[in-house]
């Protein structure tokens, strides 16, 4: 392998290549598209590069080398979806936690409520109690 400061400069080299290895400078902005895009694009980029194998090594670039820093990228990424998804699953999971535990508070509190209205109607802590609990009620699924 050659040192760092005896390569040949990539950009230079980039600019010699044929038009045919045009492909190899369009690379996406990844931020708009999702996993699934990401792997088929990166599918599709290792399969032209190894259709131009020999062309490329004709020019002093090494397909495999190519496709293996790419691949190293592509692996970590993969590896980061997968926690973010999993980091996810389970906020939506405790999400749905507090929206049953805070339904479950309402119904119980306009249980009492009504209780309270039974006995105590005219109370002015009662009175106050179903004003918030009518509030709190546009917020709660319908039933």
């Amino acid at each position: 392998m050659t040192p760092h400061n005896e390569m040949p400069d990539f950009e230079e080299r980039r600019r010699k290549l044929p038009p045919e290895f045009k492909f190899l400078a369009e690379i996406p902005d990844f931020s708009e598209m999702d996993a699934d895009e990401i792997h088929a694009w990166s599918e599709n980029y290792f399969a032209k590069i190894r259709s131009q194998s020999a062309s490329l090594k004709e020019h002093g670039l090494d397909a495999e080398e190519l496709i293996a820093g790419f691949e190293a990228n592509l692996h970590k990424f993969e590896k980061e979806q997968r926690i973010l998804d999993r980091t996810l699953e389970k906020y939506y999971q405790s999400e749905a936690d507090v929206g049953e535990a805070n339904y479950k508070l309402f119904k119980h509190m306009d249980y009492m409520l009504k209780k309270m209205l039974e006995t105590k109607p005219f109370d002015p802590f009662v009175e106050e109690w179903k004003e918030f609990m009518d509030e709190w009620r546009k917020h709660m699924p319908k039933e």
